[in-house]
């Protein structure tokens, strides 16, 4: 991980570990603002290290993010710690 920028493809994977899924199974089920289920896992993580700007899913990853550091905050106090 790098400590040099804010990674937030890195914390997603985090998040998602907690929760026990992957950046696969996440991507296949967002919802698209056209209501349609599914984008591919290299969009996710193309918006996650900031190489592409999809609002709505940097939107859905920030948010499980987010509720991963509301529901686990003692493991992400250490893992900040460390980096």
């Amino acid at each position: 991980m790098s400590n040099t920028k804010y990674n937030l493809h890195d914390e997603l994977k985090i998040a998602l570990m907690l929760k026990g899924s992957n950046i696969s199974r996440f991507a296949k089920n967002l919802v698209k603002p056209n209501g349609r289920k599914g984008v591919s896992h290299t969009a996710v993580i193309r918006v996650a290290q900031d190489f592409e700007k999809t609002p709505w899913i940097r939107h859905e990853i920030e948010s499980i993010i987010k509720n991963s550091k509301r529901k686990f905050p003692e493991y992400w106090e250490q893992h900040l710690l460390q980096y």
